[in-house]
């Protein structure tokens, strides 16, 4: 090891985040484990990928991701709006149904409240009859 100079810590830096793959080969395990359980062959490749990417700040070596890798559609969970997506009948969807509906159920109260509030404050009656707001 020589001399450590600021233009060898930004090559370096550029480098890495060239090929910083982690986000990528995370999710689309995430995907294939969601789809074909973690068991699956491509999970398993991918794991070790993750572990190269890991390892690039020591190795330098990259970790390449090959295309056929690269999930057609995602779990709906992952928010991908940009993509092909389904509906996740595994442990995180249906997690991630329930606390959706929960927000959905607490967004909708909410709301009822606020027009609760609204009417009160405004003397309008939140379920028509005489005297009830358009």
């Amino acid at each position: 090891g020589g001399v450590v100079v600021l233009n060898d810590i930004k090559n370096f830096f550029i480098t890495y985040m060239m090929n910083e793959s982690l986000g990528t080969i995370s999710n689309a395990h995430l995907a294939f484990a969601d789809k074909y359980g973690a068991m699956d062959e491509r999970c398993e490749s991918l794991a070790k990928l993750a572990s190269e990417a890991v390892d690039f700040v020591k190795t330098g070596r990259p970790a390449t991701m090959p295309v056929e890798y690269q999930p057609s559609e995602f779990p709906d969970f992952m928010e991908k709006a940009d993509r092909k997506s389904y509906r996740s009948t595994e442990a995180i969807g249906r997690m991630y149904h329930s606390v959706l509906n929960e927000v959905r159920c607490a967004l909708q109260a909410r709301s009822a409240a606020d027009r609760a509030d609204r009417a009160a404050r405004t003397g309008q009656r939140i379920f028509g009859g005489v005297g009830a707001a358009d």
